[in-house]
Order: structure tokens, then C-alpha cells, then sequence
């Protein structure tokens, strides 16, 4: 078995075992870790679907083990846990591998991980579930027995397993979408039942790697396997990411973004543009939440005339950004601190202010699996002041007659509306905000990747001297 240490599904366990807390779900290896440069392509793509997909899934795999392992799982050793979840996940979702494959693999990885006695238990269960006669249907129904796979398609069991959701609809979506409760509740309060599902459902689709070109003229080479994104400038990675779509985006002629991501710049461009005759010869732009630098890129790109300044509280985050606009050739970024940027500034100086959130994530739970059993520890109180309060002080750095960009890849009204109402009306009685867009995404997955998009929020905002406004 040395040879297991190699093998993507042994690595995956290794990872998943970490799993303690259903809301700490263990973090996902960086793009360049060992973990995935160690292993061949082939293999690579495989363990990522293995662990993205146990972490999207777990709620609903861990219920079908129970059902099928006649006792609880509390007690049962996280690495067996683990061997168990991933080798449901292949049963029932992977797609791509052979029963007899996914329960040999599981078992053989028991004495991998030291524990060789659990063989047998993890060839008892994975075998019942291979006796279960499970089929899929064209169905939206649901039903104790059943789960849904997509907005059209659901896959049945010879026996009822889940919660009646006539009964108990919250705790039925929550197993069979495997969501957290809270979380479920929440957006069925907010959102309606309909889409509360939809959500629910569009939640547990594999993703689509999407790419943005600056060029208007870009033209992908074939090697790429790149198709166009009904967005314009956008692209899909139909083939899954690649080493020329690697030396594409290490070049700066692609980066790693969503439309509905892009559309906090679009929407400052826009603002910009049409008081263009009122603002200095050259923009100053400001990304306060700058992160490792996709948006401070594109505010750059769209307008190559502008200083852009972009700062963000993490170092490290700001190496990774300085070493983004070295790649793409970008000249016109200066990085600073968040802390050395407001002591350094007495006063407003900004024609634009890109304010872009740390937040819950509802509106990309598709694309960042972990996020779901995030939620429920989240301190939501704390979340909410703490956008408010960076909301707050990027409006401090508004030049009058420019605009602030408020945005967030949240759908939760807590974090977009009720912010910006917050903000608006904790202002200085002389200082007067409007809102000149605001708009709320929400996510969008279906059969076709070229029209598929995350979910969030975009508010541009304005000020003025309320004399100037009554005058």
C-alpha cells in the first residue's frame, strides 16, 4: 500500500478527515500546494471533484451512510468518516466511476490510513448502498426518498431516508440539498420557497471556471478550450483549466472572475463616465478592499488614464497584488497598506471608491463549497458593523461630485440593502447620498455554462452639501 500515499483519493481523505465540525469544514489546499502539484493532471482534476464535491455534499452523504450503516456516525473515526463519504460521493455523483471501483478503492484505503479492521465495516455499507436500486428520474418532486440532482432530475432509493417535506420542508431541503437548517430557513424567509430551492438546487451544480479578457479583440487560442460567456468579454473554460489558459492568465491577458464579480467596476466605469466633463483630466480610483487584485486589474484595464491605489488589511495579500501587476505589465497601481492609506489622507481625494466587502458568501456557495457550513458560526452582528464601518471609510475618500461603490458576493439583504440604508442615514446632516444604481444578482445555473453567473450585490453611491441640493 506505499504506493497509496500517490493516489488522489487517499490525499483527499487525508484532508477530509480534519473535518471535526460540520461548520469548520477544512480548507481546500491553495492552487500552487503541494497537494495538487504532486500529482498528475488527470489525477488533479479527479481529487478536486472528490473533495469539492464531499464538502458540497456532505449533509446528504452522511445521511445515507447513517441509513445504511444502522448505527449512529457519532464515534466513528473522522478518517473512516471520510473513506466512507468519498466513496458515496462516487456511488451516487461522481459520474465517472464504477461501482465496484469506488467500494474496492474505499476499502483498500482502510489499512492506508492505519486503520485495517474498518475494511470491512466501509465494504458493508458502500455494498448495501450499491443494493439500494437507485435510478434517476426526471422528476422535481420531493419525496422521503429521493433527492434532487438538478431543477429537472432527481436520483430515488428503494427506501425512504430523508425528512417528509410535507411535514417539515425546511428540514427536508436542508438533508437533500445538504445545507445547514439556519441556513435553509433564512433564505426561505427572505427569498420565497420557490427560489429558496432554486438556490438550494443550483447550490450543489459543479461550477464553471469563468475568465475575463480586458481586450475587446482577445481571441482564445484553440488549445485553451475556451467558449464565450453570453456576458461580453467572457469566457468559459469548457475543458477545465489548462496550462495555456495558465500562461494566459500569468500573462494578464486572462484573469479568474465571474460577470456578476465584474460588475462593481462596470458600474463605477459607467458612473464615471457619464460625469467625465465635470472630473480632473486624470481619475483617481481607490480599491479599499483590494484583495489579490482581480478588481483593482479590471478598474485599471477600463481605464488605463486613471492612478489606481489599492490596499488591503492582509500583507501577504498585498505581495500576491503587487506581483499580479507586474505580471500583467500594469504600471498605473500604487499598493499601500489600509492602515498606512487613512492615516496618510486628511481628506476626500478620490473620484471613484471601490468598496467591496468581506461577507457571507450566499451569493457564490456553488463556486466556494466550504461557505454553507460556514454560515451558522458566522457573527453576523460583527459582520454587518464591520462592512459598515469600511463602507464608512471609503466614503470619507470621495471627492465631491464622485462615487462610491458599495458591493458584496452576499443575497442577503442584511449585507447590501439594509447597509446602505444604515450608511445613508448615519451621515452628517450637511453631507447628502444618493443612490444612483443599485441592483441585487441573483445566482443563475443552468444546463448552459455560457449563461451561468454567481450571485451578489452593486450600489453606486453619490454625495453632495445638502444646501448645494436645496439650491
Amino acid at each position: 500500500m506505499a504506493d497509496m500515499e500517490d493516489r488522489p483519493r487517499l490525499s483527499v481523505v487525508q484532508v477530509l478527515a480534519r473535518w471535526r465540525r460540520l461548520d469548520e469544514p477544512p480548507a481546500a489546499p491553495s492552487h500552487a500546494d503541494a497537494f495538487w502539484t504532486r500529482m498528475n493532471p488527470r489525477d488533479r482534476a479527479f481529487a478536486f471533484d472528490l473533495l469539492q464535491g464531499v464538502i458540497r455534499w456532505r449533509g446528504l452523504l452522511d445521511c445515507v451512510i447513517t441509513a445504511n450503516l444502522n448505527r449512529s456516525m457519532v464515534g466513528l473515526d473522522p478518517a473512516v468518516r471520510a473513506i466512507l463519504e468519498v466513496g458515496v460521493y462516487q456511488l451516487l455523483l461522481h459520474g465517472g466511476v464504477a461501482d465496484y471501483a469506488a467500494v474496492d478503492s474505499s476499502v483498500e484505503m482502510a489499512p492506508a490510513v492505519g486503520l485495517p479492521r474498518a475494511g470491512a465495516l466501509v465494504n458493508a455499507v458502500l455494498r448495501s448502498i450499491t443494493r439500494m436500486n437507485v435510478r434517476v428520474e426526471r422528476s422535481s418532486l420531493l419525496s422521503r426518498s429521493s433527492f434532487p440532482l438538478d431543477s429537472q432530475r432527481r436520483m430515488v432509493f428503494d427506501r425512504a431516508m430523508f425528512p417528509d417535506p410535507h411535514l417539515n420542508r425546511i428540514g427536508h431541503l436542508a438533508v437533500v440539498t445538504s445545507h445547514p437548517l439556519a441556513l435553509v430557513d433564512m433564505l426561505e424567509k427572505t427569498m420565497g420557497s420557490k427560489q429558496c430551492q432554486a438556490i438550494l438546487i443550483g447550490n450543489n451544480a459543479r461550477p464553471v471556471i469563468t475568465l475575463r479578457a480586458d481586450d475587446a479583440q482577445f481571441v482564445p487560442p484553440p488549445s485553451a478550450g475556451l467558449i464565450r460567456h453570453e456576458s461580453p468579454g467572457f469566457f468559459i473554460a469548457a475543458e477545465g483549466w489548462n496550462d495555456p489558459i495558465d500562461a494566459l492568465v500569468a500573462t494578464g491577458r486572462l484573469s479568474p472572475q465571474d460577470p456578476t464579480a465584474a460588475e462593481a467596476v462596470r458600474a463605477m466605469v459607467a458612473a464615471l463616465e457619464s460625469r467625465r466633463a465635470t472630473l480632473p483630466s486624470q481619475l483617481k480610483l481607490l480599491d479599499l478592499c483590494a484583495g489579490m487584485g482581480t478588481k483593482t486589474l479590471q478598474m485599471a484595464r477600463a481605464l488605463p488614464c486613471a492612478r489606481v491605489v489599492a490596499c488591503d488589511v492582509v500583507p501577504a495579500k498585498l505581495t500576491a497584488l503587487q506581483q499580479r501587476m507586474n505580471q500583467a505589465s500594469v504600471q498605473t497601481v500604487q499598493i499601500q497598506g489600509a492602515d498606512e492609506l487613512v492615516r496618510g489622507i486628511g481628506g476626500s481625494c478620490f473620484d471613484g471608491v471601490l468598496v467591496d466587502v468581506p461577507c457571507s458568501n450566499t451569493g457564490v456557495m456553488a463556486r466556494r463549497a466550504q461557505s454553507r457550513w460556514r454560515w451558522t458560526a458566522l457573527q453576523r452582528d460583527d459582520l454587518a458593523k464591520l462592512q459598515h464601518d469600511i463602507l464608512e471609510t471609503g466614503s470619507k475618500l470621495v471627492a465631491s461630485g464622485g462615487v462610491l461603490v458599495y458591493s458584496t458576493c452576499s443575497i442577503q439583504p442584511g449585507e447590501n440593502e439594509r447597509i446602505v440604508a444604515r450608511f445613508i442615514a448615519s451621515q452628517p446632516s450637511w453631507k447628502s447620498w444618493t443612490i444612483e444604481q443599485q441592483k441585487s444578482i441573483l445566482p443563475r445555473v443552468g444546463s448552459n455554462p455560457a449563461q451561468r453567473c454567481d450571485g451578489g450585490f452593486v450600489c453606486v453611491l453619490s454625495w453632495q452639501h445638502r444646501d448645494q441640493r436645496s439650491g
